[in-house]
């Protein structure tokens, strides 16, 4: 089986390399026709690394080296390997809904090339069925150096092209381990709203408020203009934030505690009103082997994030620690392996949200 996958990936590498050429060398003549002819690829290298002009093909590069990654891994391939990629090259040449920047490029590169048209056409038929579910994982390395969050996940990094680090309102999710009586570092926040959830009885202040809350409570900090929160944890356990994009800069920073209610097993610890945004998220716990119901709302897509445990979504594992991406959903077949604590984070599409902050840019 994985030499039939291997030989799958190979096909599908092979057809995705030479449709990167044909696009470079489609770029490379406009860039000929303004600055003049090109002496030696060394030069053309260099633009497709550096030059703004080049930029957009870049994502297709990001993909090139991803499917190198899991096509020459040691360990073998997974079936689910094959199906994840086919849906990532798909997702960054098919549009859907509003064009990506390099949507907006190749549909372009495409009506003007005839050769470009048909290197689409050869690559598509390489990729397996589209599958029930388009689903994305992060991988653990979608950040760069200069991110202010060292080990977030940046949602909009599992969608190939996607551009901005945010998806959406949804700019990023962190988590990182508490130790007893140990002060986290203050954090200042602007231009966003932030939900924390602690696995651990916690102390909250800041200028003007001080909650003392009991494990995975939520707290809600509105941080407008700016505001500082201190974090004290009264035992060792792990702290959860949620970063989300303001649909436009300022206002009242606050910090509140979330009511939580009950809906068949999920606690919905934050609603669209009170995020001020196109988010809404939900929690769980459940044993294992547990088939699980996701909430689902009207034109938002849906973020899984396992904080404790393993689940199925689809037949896709997601251990703990990583975020699904689950575009467009329908009737999700998600199951848990383990014990698990599971976070849905429900997303409007084409929620407009600025993408200043201080964490969430």
């Amino acid at each position: 089986m994985t030499s039939e996958l291997r030989t799958r990936l190979d096909s599908i590498a092979s057809s995705f390399r030479s449709l990167h050429k044909l696009l470079l060398d489609h770029e490379k003549r406009i860039y000929e026709k303004t600055y003049g002819r090109l002496e030696n690829p060394y030069q053309l290298l260099n633009l497709a690394m550096e030059d703004p002009q080049f930029a957009w093909l870049r994502a297709l590069s990001g993909e090139m080296v991803h499917l190198d990654e899991v096509r020459l891994n040691r360990h073998g391939i997974a079936p689910q390997s094959l199906r994840l990629i086919g849906t990532r090259i798909r997702a960054l040449v098919t549009p859907s809904g509003s064009l990506t920047a390099f949507q907006q490029h190749y549909d372009e590169a495409r009506n003007e090339d005839p050769a470009i048209m048909l290197a689409h056409g050869a690559l598509m038929q390489t990729l397996p069925p589209v599958p029930a579910v388009e689903l994305f994982l992060s991988a653990g390395n979608e950040q760069d150096d200069k991110d202010p969050l060292p080990g977030a996940i940046r949602p909009g990094t599992l969608v190939p092209g996607f551009g901005d680090k945010g998806y959406y309102a949804f700019g990023a999710i962190d988590e990182r381990a508490l130790q007893s009586d140990v002060a986290l570092k203050t954090m200042r926040y602007s231009n966003e709203t932030v939900v924390d959830i602690a696995s651990t009885a916690m102390t909250w202040s800041s200028d003007d408020t001080s909650l003392t809350l009991d494990p995975w409570s939520p707290v809600i900090v509105h941080a407008g203009t700016g505001k500082e929160i201190g974090r004290i944890p009264a035992s060792d356990g792990v702290l959860v934030s949620l970063y989300l994009r303001q649909p436009e800069l300022g206002g009242d920073p606050s910090m509140s505690n979330s009511d939580v209610a009950d809906h068949d097993g999920w606690f919905q610890i934050l609603d669209e009103e009170t995020a001020g945004t196109g988010v809404a998220v939900w929690a769980m716990m459940a044993p294992a082997q547990t088939d699980l119901a996701i909430p689902q709302l009207a034109e938002h897509d849906a973020f899984l994030y396992v904080v404790a445990g393993n689940i199925d979504i689809d037949g896709v594992n997601v251990p703990d620690t990583r975020l699904a991406l689950i575009r467009h959903p329908q009737d999700l077949g998600v199951r848990t392996n383990d014990d698990t604590m599971l976070l849905a984070i429900l997303v409007k599409r084409g929620e407009i949200v600025t993408k200043a902050g201080s964490v969430a840019r």
